[in-house]
């Protein structure tokens, strides 16, 4: 099982009042022997590893442990440490789900191969509650964050599970979705407009596209009943969406192979409003964006562009100010810079100071040429006072290598001086 996405859901996102399900027994299910394998994506960096550095961390553990279950378990040392388990075998939401999905009557039936494909062993979550508590209100207990664990190259195929997860940061459960591994979520959000809801973007068949969905999490009885499809079933691009700040009901969606193109949809019917047309777009840039957002409103467009190593934004937007184009509207707009890439027009200075300017040697070398200092960038965020903020994979997806170590980046654009 590996992440396929994680979100921190914000204090509005009220901790739902559950009695009746989210509370985990002490017994546990154990099938699997120390040849199965399970991993995380966010586990790449050799400083995340280091317990001095982080805050908190989640691993999905495959090794046997005969020894009775709990569901967390605390070592208050001097340096504030808590431990917490995960089993999810004893949710009776993932439970009926796995045994829907395999015709079989109950957990004991199931081979191993089979239930190496629906369920991790245990999820073990680890972190320092000093370095999480804080002066801005946040706390283990009571901040949350939401994950997708998927289950990648499983012997029993489309039998596999997936595992939508919201838990507070002391590795308390909140809710669980378990579905069919033929649909992953690539995009989770806390929605704007409802608490103890996300949004997701739905990954179909592995085709990086599909339909935009809900999840009402805080549903006391912790099932999957909450879970909806947005505008209609409209499919569309699964890495990420965004809610409207001027149009209610509407929410924007990224096109899969056209990045100069941003559709604005109506979120129950899936009508398209207008599109957003990006004038200047290199052409270079294909089948990459996996992340959007709008500042100022809906005024300025900030895309990330992963397979080039470049994140950019747009000239200001006027969205009363549309043309009609092949029977559509479109706003139509240009960029205004690109940090990264052969096609970035932005000076790059690294953290020990070297400057690296657009079109010189030492620029188009970077990265062995790759022409940037980040690569298969994911979930790059403007979070003000000039700053973006991104977890760098440091990954070629075209060459498929490492080219560096994956880290937490911070990168700050001054557009006066470019």
């Amino acid at each position: 099982f590996t992440f396929a996405t994680t979100s921190f859901l914000p204090r509005s996102q009220a901790r739902p009042n559950s009695d009746d399900g989210s509370s985990f027994s002490s017994s546990v299910f154990t099938t699997a022997d120390d040849d199965a394998t399970f991993s995380s994506h966010t586990s790449t960096s050799k400083s995340r590893r280091q317990k001095s550095s982080t805050a908190s961390s989640v691993s999905i553990d495959a090794t046997t442990d005969d020894t009775a279950a709990h569901t967390t378990s605390a070592d208050n040392d001097e340096d504030d440490h808590f431990s917490a388990t995960l089993y999810l075998h004893d949710s009776n939401v993932v439970v009926d789900a796995v045994l829907a999905a395999t015709g079989k009557s109950s957990m004991s039936d199931l081979s191993k191969d089979e239930m190496d494909s629906m369920v991790p062993k245990k999820i073990v979550i680890k972190g320092y509650k000093s370095k999480i508590d804080s002066q801005y209100g946040t706390s283990v207990d009571d901040s949350y964050v939401a994950f997708n664990l998927q289950c990648h190259s499983c012997s029993e195929g489309a039998n596999s599970m997936n595992h939508l997860i919201v838990m507070s940061l002391a590795g308390e459960l909140q809710a669980v979705y378990p579905h069919n591994q033929n649909m992953s979520f690539d995009a989770i959000h806390p929605s704007p407009v409802k608490k103890q809801t996300l949004y997701l973007g739905g990954n179909k068949d592995y085709t990086e596209n599909g339909p935009l969905g809900e999840w009402y999490w805080g549903k006391s009885s912790m099932d999957a009943e909450g879970y909806v499809e947005l505008c209609d079933g409209l499919s569309g691009n699964s890495h990420d969406s965004a809610w409207s700040n001027g149009h209610a009901d509407a929410v924007w969606r990224p096109h899969s192979h056209d990045e100069s193109l941003v559709d604005l949809v109506n979120v129950t019917t899936g009508a398209e409003i207008f599109k957003i047309k990006i004038s200047d777009m290199p052409s270079t840039f294909e089948a990459s964006t996996n992340k959007i957002q709008f500042t100022g409103g809906d005024k300025y467009l900030h895309e990330n562009e992963r397979v080039y190593g470049a994140f950019l934004k747009t000239a200001e937007l006027d969205l009363t100010d549309q043309v009609e184009l092949d029977g559509n509207n479109y706003v139509v707009t240009s960029l205004d810079w690109i940090a990264g890439s052969s096609d970035g027009t932005m000076t790059i200075i690294d953290l020990d100071g070297s400057v690296y300017e657009p079109g010189t040697p030492e620029y188009e070398s970077l990265r062995g040429g790759l022409s940037t200092l980040w690569m298969g960038q994911h979930n790059v965020e403007y979070f003000g006072e000039d700053e973006y903020m991104m977890f760098d994979n440091a990954y070629d997806p075209t060459a498929q290598v490492f080219v560096g170590d994956s880290r937490l980046l911070v990168v700050r654009v001054n557009e006066e001086a470019s």
